[in-house]
C-alpha cells in the first residue's frame, strides 16, 4: 500500500506541476501578447501625431507661400520691380507678419531688401528653385546681415507669365520651430526638422529630455545610442534618403525605463524629414490600466492555482483517510480490525502518561454461533456481527477501543474507569444490548454472548497478557452456562 500511495503522490505531484506550468506560460504568453500589441498601437499612433505635425506644419507654410503669392502678384503690377511703392510694400508686410525680412530679388540673384541691404543670392537653392518657378524653403542659413540663422521662404514673381524675379521671406528659424505641436504627450518629449543629410533645420520641445542642438549632425548624435531589437542608426539614415516613414526603439542608457521612441516621416519640404522623439514610458501611458489588469489577472491566477493545488492535497488527504480507515476497519462491524485494535491497544497502554485509574479489558464471542450461520445462513450471520458492531458503538465510548478479533470474537479496552463496578455495569448493559438484536426474518432468532473481563496493569500491560487472561475469563463463563461475563482471577 505505501508503494501506491507513493505512486499516488507522484501522479498528484505531476497535475500540480503540469497546472502550475500551463497557467506560468499562459500567463507569460498573455502578457508578452499585450505589451506587443501595446507596441504596435503605440508605434502606430506615434506614426499619426508625426504626420499629424507633418500636415500642419506643410498646411502653415503653404498658407505662407499664398501670402508672399499674393504680395508677388502686386509687386508684379508695377513697372519697376524695385520701385519705391514696391519697397513700401514689403516694408510693410515685414511690420505686419512673423517675416523678419523680406526681399526682392532679380533675375541675376540680386537681392535687394526692406532694410535697404542688398547681397547675391544667385547660387542659393531656394533661389534657383523659386526663379525655376518652384515654391521654395532654404535650409538653415546664417544671415550675414545680422548674424542669426533663418530659413527663407522664396516664391517666384510671374509678370505675363514669365519669372521677372524672387519674393523672399526671411524666418528666424525659432519662429519655424513654432509652427510644430507643443501639446503631444503634455509637452514631453521633442521634434527636430532634419535633411537627408541629417543637419538639424530646427527643434522644439522639452529642453528636459532634448540633448541635441542646432549645432549637432543628427546621425552623429543618435548614432552613439543603443538601438533596441534589428534596428541601428543606418536603417534611420536609409529611411531618411528614401523619404519614408518610421519608428525605431532608442536605448539612451541600461535603464530600460529611459527608452525611447524615435518616429520620423517626410516633411513634404525638399529632403527634410520630421522626427519625434519620447519615452517609451510616456508613448505608452494610456495603456498603463492594463498593467493594473494584469495585476488582477495574476491574482487571480494564484488564487484559482492555490484553491486547485489545496483541491488536490484535500483530495489526497481525503483519499488517504479513507484508505487508511478501509485498512484498519473491519468492512463488516464498522469497528477496528483485529490487527488494529491489537496496535491500537498496545500503544495505548504505553502512554503511561494519559492513563489514570482502571484499563479495562472486555473479551466476548457469540454463543453458539455457528449453529446460528448452520441455521439461518451465512447472510443473516453476517447480519448479527453487523448488529453487534453497532451494539459496540452504541453502547461505548468513542474513545475506547472496540475490535473485532475474529469471526464472532470481540473486544473492547475501556479507557480511564474509575472503578471496576463501572466496568461489569458496562458488561452487563452490552448483554443486554446484544440480546435485544432482532432480525425481521426469523423472529425466533436469540443472540447472547459470553464475556470475559480482566484488569490492567494488573492483569497485564498489553494485548497479549489482557487477551489470554480475559480469554479465561470468557472460558469460566462459556463452563457456567453462557449469556453472561466473568472477571478474572488469578
Amino acid at each position: 500500500m505505501i508503494k501506491s500511495d507513493s505512486i499516488q503522490l507522484r501522479k498528484y505531484a505531476r497535475v500540480i506541476v503540469f497546472l502550475l506550468c500551463s497557467v506560468a506560460m499562459g500567463i507569460m504568453g498573455f502578457f508578452i501578447s499585450v505589451q506587443k500589441s501595446v507596441e504596435i498601437n503605440s508605434e502606430k499612433i506615434l506614426l499619426i501625431d508625426v504626420s499629424r505635425q507633418s500636415e500642419h506644419l506643410n498646411d502653415t507654410l503653404n498658407l505662407h507661400f499664398q501670402f508672399l503669392d499674393s504680395i508677388a502678384m502686386k509687386l508684379a503690377e508695377s513697372d519697376d520691380l524695385l520701385s519705391d511703392d514696391n519697397f513700401d510694400m514689403i516694408s510693410y508686410v515685414v511690420d505686419s507678419t512673423n517675416f523678419e525680412r523680406v526681399a526682392i530679388i532679380d533675375g541675376d540673384g540680386n537681392s535687394y531688401y526692406s532694410n535697404g541691404a542688398t547681397s547675391n543670392v544667385v547660387a542659393r537653392k531656394y533661389f534657383q528653385d523659386a526663379i525655376r518657378g518652384n515654391n521654395s524653403v532654404s535650409d538653415p542659413i546664417l544671415s550675414k546681415i545680422d548674424g542669426e540663422t533663418k530659413v527663407i521662404l522664396a516664391v517666384p514673381i510671374y509678370k505675363d507669365d514669365i519669372i521677372i524675379g524672387v519674393l523672399g521671406g526671411s524666418y528666424d528659424i525659432y519662429n519655424l520651430s513654432h509652427m510644430l505641436f507643443e501639446d503631444m504627450f503634455d509637452g514631453i518629449g521633442y521634434s527636430i526638422i532634419v535633411n537627408k543629410e541629417g543637419n538639424i533645420v530646427t527643434y522644439d520641445g522639452n529642453e528636459q529630455y532634448r540633448g541635441i542642438t542646432i549645432s549637432n549632425n543628427f546621425f552623429d548624435y543618435f548614432g552613439k545610442s543603443s538601438f533596441r531589437g534589428s534596428d541601428t542608426i543606418e536603417t534611420v539614415r536609409t529611411a531618411f534618403e528614401n523619404k519614408s516613414s518610421g519608428v525605431v526603439k532608442l536605448g539612451i542608457d541600461d535603464d530600460r525605463k529611459n527608452d525611447r521612441y524615435l518616429a520620423y516621416t517626410p516633411l513634404g519640404i525638399d529632403d527634410w524629414m520630421i522626427c519625434y522623439i519620447v519615452p517609451i514610458a510616456t508613448a505608452q501611458q494610456d495603456y498603463t490600466f492594463i498593467g493594473v489588469y494584469e495585476a488582477y489577472l495574476v491574482v487571480f491566477c494564484a488564487i484559482v492555482v492555490g484553491l486547485s493545488v489545496l483541491q488536490l492535497l484535500y483530495i489526497n488527504m481525503k483519499r488517504q483517510r479513507e484508505l487508511i480507515h478501509s485498512a484498519s476497519i473491519d468492512e463488516l462491524t464498522n469497528i477496528y480490525n483485529k490487527s488494529t485494535a491489537e496496535h491500537s491497544i498496545d500503544r495505548y497502554l504505553k502512554t503511561t502518561y494519559t492513563i489514570s485509574g482502571v484499563q479495562a479489558f472486555l473479551m466476548f464471542d457469540v454463543d453458539c454461533f455457528k449453529s446460528v450461520n448452520d441455521t439461518y445462513g451465512h447472510t443473516t450471520g453476517d447480519r448479527v456481527l453487523a448488529a453487534i458492531g453497532a451494539s459496540l458503538l452504541s453502547v461505548f465510548r468513542d474513545s475506547d477501543i472496540k475490535g473485532r478479533i475474529g469471526g464472532d470474537e470481540f473486544c473492547v479496552l475501556m479507557k480511564n474507569v474509575a472503578s471496576k463496578e463501572i466496568a461489569e455495569r458496562k458488561a452487563k448493559q452490552l448483554i443486554e444490548s446484544i440480546q435485544q438484536i432482532k432480525i425481521d426474518e426469523f423472529p425466533n432468532l436469540r443472540v447472547s454472548i459470553s464475556v470475559g473481563i480482566a484488569y490492567a496493569p494488573n492483569n497485564g500491560k498489553s494485548y497479549i497478557e489482557l487477551s489470554k487472561c480475559a480469554d479465561k475469563a470468557l472460558y469460566e463463563t462459556k463452563k457456567n452456562g453462557k449469556n453472561g461475563y466473568t472477571v478474572y482471577s488469578e
